[in-house]
């Protein structure tokens, strides 16, 4: 789980503190489990910010979600709030305290 910090240059590129996402990361190798990436190149996010997906070209929408129904099945799930919960909303809250 360390190598994959470093091959995500997760220092460099994420502003979400690892140890939040380690227990994820741990879970997901011990039970073989596979992990999907939800982040986009910077150039990416500052278009669709700026213009919505309609800013992307068909080709980069299809690539970055090529199945929104089935995403948006899985962020449903009560496994998944409750890891949105502890990860993502948590550091969220901790990023505008600071």
């Amino acid at each position: 789980v360390d190598e994959l910090r470093h091959a995500l240059q997760w220092d460099s590129r994420w502003g979400w503190r690892y140890s939040k996402y380690r227990p994820v990361f741990d879970a997901a190798r011990v039970l073989g489990a596979p992990l999907v990436a939800l982040n986009v190149p910077p150039d990416a996010q500052r278009r669709v910010l700026g213009g919505g997906l309609g800013a992307l070209t068909a080709e980069e929408r299809e690539q970055y979600s090529p199945n929104v129904e089935s995403i948006w099945s899985v962020a449903q799930e009560p496994t998944f709030q409750a890891y949105a919960d502890l990860t993502v909303l948590n550091e969220y809250e901790d990023a505008l305290a600071a």
